[in-house]
C-alpha cells in the first residue's frame, strides 16, 4: 500500500510541476503582447485606448464567461481533458494573433487565447487542492502561482529578444509552439479524476446561488479583482511607461523588467503561502494579504512619480514582492470555504469576478486614462493614468479584504466553523 511519505506524496508533486508549466505557458502567451504593445502599435495605427481593450476585455471577456461553464464541467470528471483542451486552444489563438493585420483581427485572437486560458487556472486549483491536505495547501497553490511570475520573465525576456530578431508577429508564432508538445504529455502527469465526484447534475445558476449565499465568496471575488487590477494593470503597461518615460530600448527593457519582476514575484508568492500555512488559524492569513496590498502602496507611487531609472526598477521589484504575498492566503482561503466537490467552479466564479474588473477593466481604464491625458496635452499620460488608478484599485482590494476579516473573527467567535 502506498504511503504518504511513498509514490502518492511523490505524485503530488510531480503534478504541481506539470501544472506550474503548463501555467508559465499560458502566462507567456498572456504576457507577451505587453511588452509588444510599441510596436503593434506603431503598426497597426492603433491608440492607447485600443490597446487597453486588446490586452485587457478582448482576453478577459471569454476567459470570465467560459470559466465557470468549463469547470463545472472539468468538476464532473474532467479535469485531465479540460488542462490538454485548453493548451491546445490557446496555443492556436496566440499563433493566430501574429497574423491579424488590424484592430478586430486582434481582438479575435485574444477572444481565443482568453477561452483557451479560461479552463487551467481553476482546474488546476481544484485539482491541487484535492491532493495536498490543508497543512500545506497555500503552499502548494502559492508554489503553482509563481508559474505566473516564470511566465511574465520568459514573456518580457525572450519576448523582446525574438521581437528583436524576428520581428513581433513571429514572436507570437514562436512563443506558441512548444504548447503542443505540453499537451502531448499530459496523459502521463495529470490522473483522470482525482475522487468519487456525485453523478447528478445540479443547474449552474443554482450552484452560483448557493455560492453567493457564502459571505466569504461575496468579498473576496472583489478583493481579488482589484489586486489583479493592481498586478496585471502594472504588468501592461509598465513596459511601455518605461519606454516613453525613461526612454529605454525595448530589449534592454524586457530583460530588465523581465529578472525584477519574475524574482520579486516568485519570492513574494512563496513567501506568502508559507507565511499563511504557519500563522495561528483564523484572520491572519487575510490580515497578512492586506499588510502586502497596503504597503505597496508607498513604492508604486515612488515608481509612478520618479524620474531616475536605477529607483523605478526598485520600485517595481519592491511593489511586485508586496503584492505577490496575497496570492497564496487568498488562493487557499477561497478552497477551504467550500465543499470539496465546488472547487473548481468556485475557483472559476471568483475567476470571473475577478477578471472582468483586473483583466478586463484593469488595462482598459488605464489606456483610456492616459488618452484623456493625452487630449490636454499631457506628454506623460500614461504615469499621470497609473498614477491616478493605482491607489484606487488599492483601497477597493483593502476593503473587502477588511470585511473578510471581520466576518472569520465573528465566525471563530461564535465557533461556528473550524477554518
Amino acid at each position: 500500500m502506498e504511503t504518504k511519505r511513498g509514490p502518492i506524496s511523490a505524485r503530488r508533486w510531480v503534478t504541481l510541476a506539470f501544472l506550474t508549466t503548463a501555467l508559465t505557458f499560458s502566462y507567456i502567451d498572456r504576457y507577451l503582447i505587453a511588452v509588444l504593445i510599441q510596436p503593434i502599435k506603431a503598426d497597426l495605427g492603433m491608440s492607447d485606448g485600443q490597446i487597453g481593450i486588446l490586452t485587457g476585455f478582448a482576453f478577459a471577456a471569454f476567459y470570465a464567461l467560459l470559466g465557470m461553464p468549463i469547470a463545472r464541467w472539468a468538476d464532473q470528471g474532467f479535469r485531465r481533458t479540460v488542462v490538454i483542451g485548453s493548451i491546445l486552444v490557446w496555443s492556436l489563438m496566440t499563433a493566430g494573433t501574429g497574423l491579424a493585420n488590424n484592430f478586430w483581427q486582434l481582438a479575435i485572437a485574444r477572444f481565443g487565447v482568453g477561452a483557451g486560458e479560461a479552463g487551467i487556472f481553476p482546474t488546476s486549483q481544484a485539482i491541487l487542492a484535492d491532493i495536498f491536505p490543508e497543512r500545506s495547501r497555500a503552499s502548494a497553490l502559492a508554489l503553482f502561482a509563481t508559474g505566473g511570475s516564470i511566465g511574465l520573465f520568459l514573456a518580457f525576456s525572450l519576448g523582446t529578444l525574438f521581437e528583436t530578431w524576428w520581428g513581433w508577429r513571429w514572436t507570437f508564432v514562436a512563443a506558441a509552439a512548444p504548447a503542443p508538445l505540453l499537451a502531448a504529455i499530459a496523459p502521463f502527469f495529470l490522473p483522470r479524476q482525482q475522487r468519487e465526484l456525485p453523478h447528478e447534475k445540479v443547474n449552474l445558476f443554482l450552484a452560483i446561488g448557493k455560492l453567493w449565499r457564502n459571505p466569504h465568496f461575496r468579498h473576496l471575488p472583489f478583493a481579488q479583482g482589484a489586486l489583479v487590477m493592481l498586478i496585471f494593470g502594472q504588468a501592461q503597461w509598465v513596459p511601455a511607461y518605461f519606454e516613453r518615460s525613461f526612454h529605454v530600448s525595448r530589449l534592454a527593457l524586457g530583460t530588465t523588467l523581465g529578472v525584477v519582476q519574475s524574482i520579486a514575484a516568485v519570492t513574494g508568492i512563496i513567501s506568502g503561502g508559507f507565511l499563511a500555512d504557519r500563522l495561528a488559524r483564523g484572520s491572519g492569513p487575510i490580515k497578512l494579504a492586506m499588510f502586502g496590498i497596503g504597503a505597496a502602496m508607498a513604492p508604486m507611487m515612488v515608481l509612478y512619480t520618479t524620474t531616475r531609472l536605477p529607483l523605478g526598477y526598485s520600485m517595481v521589484a519592491l511593489s511586485v514582492f508586496l503584492l505577490s504575498l496575497p496570492t497564496g492566503p487568498i488562493a487557499s482561503h477561497l478552497q477551504g470555504v467550500i465543499a470539496p466537490a465546488e472547487r473548481g467552479l468556485t475557483a472559476a466564479a471568483a475567476l470571473t469576478i475577478a477578471s472582468f474588473i483586473g483583466l478586463g477593466a484593469g488595462p482598459a481604464v488605464i489606456g483610456g486614462l492616459s488618452d484623456i491625458f493625452e487630449r490636454y496635452k499631457h506628454v506623460e499620460s500614461l504615469r499621470y493614468a497609473l498614477l491616478v488608478s493605482t491607489p484606487l484599485a488599492a483601497c477597493w482590494a483593502l476593503f473587502h479584504l477588511f470585511k473578510i476579516s471581520r466576518i472569520i473573527d465573528r465566525e471563530h467567535s461564535l465557533g461556528s466553523i473550524n477554518l
